[in-house]
């Protein structure tokens, strides 16, 4: 039987709490919206017959960079998915709702010039608010989000929904794209 002096002992267990604490730190980061490459994060609130979508994902995930743009093709490339999440029926709602969409706010974070230099914050996020009204809230079974098919830099998105009756998280994905409310 191998006996550890009290140094190796005290050694190996600073870096097993060390490497248990770290994990568990990310894991947590993870979990809380962090900015993570491939996801992204959105917070869904169905209150009344108004259904609240806020949305934000990596600039990485969405146009393959995070920096301010360099090129005519970069700003075009920011320009285009703004667009498409202003225009684009990328929410879908279960049709006996009848829910609308009534306004999109879609904005950057983290693309313009004065955070080129500004190593503290080096990460770009598009961020999207909709609303819609429904006619009819609670026949609204399912909706679907789909962040995938336009732009494949996201592979997971986490959606925590919130209604009176309801509190879930979705784990969205391309091949999994709706959220049962029911």
């Amino acid at each position: 039987m191998r006996v550890l002096s009290m140094a190796k002992w005290n050694s190996s267990l600073l870096f097993g709490l060390v490497l248990a604490t770290s994990h568990s730190v990310a894991q947590i980061e993870r979990e809380y919206g962090q900015h993570v490459h491939g996801e992204s994060n959105a917070e869904i609130v169905i209150e009344s017959n108004v259904v609240t979508v806020d949305m934000s994902l990596p600039g990485i995930n969405v146009v393959g960079f995070e920096h301010a743009p360099r090129t005519p093709d970069d700003e075009a490339a920011i320009d285009a998915a703004l667009a498409f999440f202003r225009t684009e029926p990328w929410v879908r709602f279960s049709p006996q709702a009848g829910c609308e969409v009534i306004s999109i706010n879609a904005h950057t974070h983290g693309f313009d010039a004065d955070h080129a230099h500004d190593h503290t914050h080096a990460h770009a996020d598009f961020h999207i608010l909709l609303t819609a009204t429904c006619q009819d809230s609670r026949a609204l079974g399912w909706m679907e989000v789909d962040v995938f098919t336009a732009f494949p830099g996201n592979e997971l998105l986490r959606a925590d929904v919130l209604a009176e009756d309801l509190a879930v998280r979705a784990r969205l994905t391309a091949g999994q794209t709706r959220i049962h409310l029911h």
